[in-house]
């Protein structure tokens, strides 16, 4: 299972107005998302080493590091 994430919006009531249109489309599609993978409104979602935010998306330091360190052979 995939975790899912639902950032943004400039105010929590947008954010739930998106996430509540997302989950009905998502439902019209035959696609299922498990709450205990879900996190909501978040201010910021890290997802295998990006960070989503209102402002954009960048690498986190744990991923540079990791792209750093990736042994040349």
């Amino acid at each position: 299972m995939f975790s899912f994430s639902v950032c943004g919006g400039p105010t929590v009531f947008v954010c739930q107005d998106a996430f509540i249109d997302l989950m009905c489309f998502l439902f019209q599609k035959g696609c299922k998302v498990p709450r205990d993978k879900l996190r909501y409104c978040q201010e910021k979602v890290v997802f295998l080493g990006h960070c989503f935010s209102a402002t954009g998306r960048y690498l986190t330091e744990e991923r540079k590091l990791a792209v750093q360190n990736v042994p040349l052979s």
